[in-house]
């Protein structure tokens, strides 16, 4: 084993040997002093722009791409999607503006570069060269700009330093226990996101946890991807994801824990997966602002518990976070019950709270029991807009069940006033690839619906 670089001119995290596993790809284990080989190799194809986009789909590749920005003191655009006219919107923003991408990107009107393993094998000439205080520099000078989802709207921009991304995985990982564990890390989302980027690209970095290259989509080819690994995995998912899961009764053995985020994750489904895929699920709360600050096992918990140096503070329908790794406090319209020990509970966001007859829920709390019926396979509440002052809601459903049957199951939960008074069936809810919904095509679907019934 080869000595641990720990001083603060090294490329390596601290208390991990250059020669330990970072990544494990295509049935091959990755050291870190492989991985900064092909990061030094790959900064001296990239031409001297000031931004790249990266598309890679392969984490490792994604991730090779992402450092050897930082090393030419260039900057990472995380798209919201990979289409042509987000990039399009980019190159106006930002100006001069390149992409990088495992695959070629057909119809795209900018500088491609590509990048693939073939392409890293002939970086044989970068072995062991030493990397230097200069080095070392730069990489700390890593910046992303990520997007929010675009959910609700137009995805705003966020600027994340490589001190921020790095103190927050240091909090998270000891907030789980991770901090001594050798685990594969194998997600669902892409690294594009928030979500994604946290766990499977920075956590594994600077913890023993190891990267993997995959992201699977089918249920069975996440399981196969989880019983494949030389090592116990964490799977890194989605609500919409794990409900697939949950379906398929093959084995799960390998499988040592579940991180969940990005939508919200009712108990019922929380104890479902924990059931059938035989291991403990932790829900994770946080923002594109805020990156994760909070945790909950789902199943057993309805409070969630804050990372240390993380300060939560109620403000009117908003809430501000401060965190030891954030540059400045954050506001969310997110609005929670805070308790006098920290821990608190979600009451919703500001613009998805519902008041009826002098009652409030929210949009949030009815879709978890909504999606709490057997039978339900996806759906959601909304509200249906008429002349009067008061509230209805309706709700859209993936399921063969009858309306009576929904609504009987509401009842059970249900204060009788926020029951939908419209039931319509579609075939998928339109969600990105993270598993939020996107609003302005919920919008669409609503109004086809409600003018297929007066048809």
């Amino acid at each position: 084993m080869m000595t641990n670089n720990s001083d603060n001119n090294s490329a390596f995290p601290d208390n991990i040997a250059s020669d330990a596993a970072f990544a494990f790809c295509n049935g091959e284990t990755m050291s870190y002093a492989r991985f900064w080989q092909h990061v030094h190799y790959f900064s001296t194809l990239l031409p001297s722009d000031q931004y790249f986009i990266n598309f890679c789909e392969d984490r490792y590749l994604f991730s090779v791409a992402l450092f050897s920005t930082a090393l030419k003191g260039a900057i990472t655009l995380l798209p919201p999607s990979k289409t042509p006219g987000i990039t399009d919107e980019l190159k106006r923003e930002y100006g001069l503006v390149s992409a990088i991408s495992d695959q070629p990107l057909s119809g795209f009107s900018i500088a491609q570069l590509l990048i693939d393993y073939e392409l890293l094998d002939r970086s044989d000439d970068f072995v062991n060269r030493p990397w230097g205080s200069n080095v070392f520099v730069k990489f700390q000078q890593l910046k992303v700009v990520a997007f929010t989802s675009g959910s609700t709207g137009r995805p705003q921009p966020q600027l994340k330093q490589w001190s921020e991304l790095v103190d927050c995985a240091t909090c998270a990982i000891q907030h789980l226990g991770l901090s001594h564990q050798q685990y594969a890390l194998l997600s669902t989302t892409p690294p594009q996101h928030m979500f994604g980027l946290e766990t499977s690209v920075i956590w594994p970095y600077h913890s023993h946890l190891v990267m993997t290259n995959q992201r699977p989509f089918y249920p069975e080819d996440i399981r196969l991807a989880v019983q494949s690994m030389p090592y116990p995995v964490v799977l890194c998912s989605t609500p919409t994801h794990l409900r697939a899961c949950i379906s398929n009764q093959g084995d799960w053995s390998n499988l040592t824990a579940v991180i969940s985020s990005t939508s919200p994750l009712s108990t019922v489904l929380a104890t479902e997966v924990e059931t059938i895929l035989g291991c403990k699920l932790y829900e994770l709360y946080g923002s594109t602002e805020t990156l994760s600050f909070a945790s909950r096992r789902t199943a057993k918990q309805s409070t969630w518990t804050p990372y240390s140096g993380v300060v939560l503070e109620s403000l009117l329908e908003q809430t501000q976070i401060s965190a030891t790794y954030l540059p400045h406090a954050v506001k969310l319209d997110d609005i929670f019950a805070i308790q006098s020990n920290g821990q608190f509970n979600v009451i919703g966001r500001s613009n998805d709270l519902i008041k009826i007859g002098g009652k409030r829920s929210s949009i949030a709390e009815l879709n978890q029991r909504l999606h709490a019926i057997p039978g339900i396979v996806d759906g959601c509440f909304f509200r249906i807009e008429h002349a009067g002052s008061t509230q209805r809601l309706g709700v859209l459903v993936v399921s063969k069940n009858n309306p009576d049957v929904i609504i009987s199951e509401l009842k059970r939960h249900l204060d009788e006033v926020f029951l939908p008074r419209s039931v319509y069936y579609v075939e998928a809810i339109p969600r990105n690839l993270s598993g939020k919904i996107i609003h302005t095509e919920l919008e669409k679907m609503i109004k086809l619906e409600q003018e297929l019934l007066k048809s």
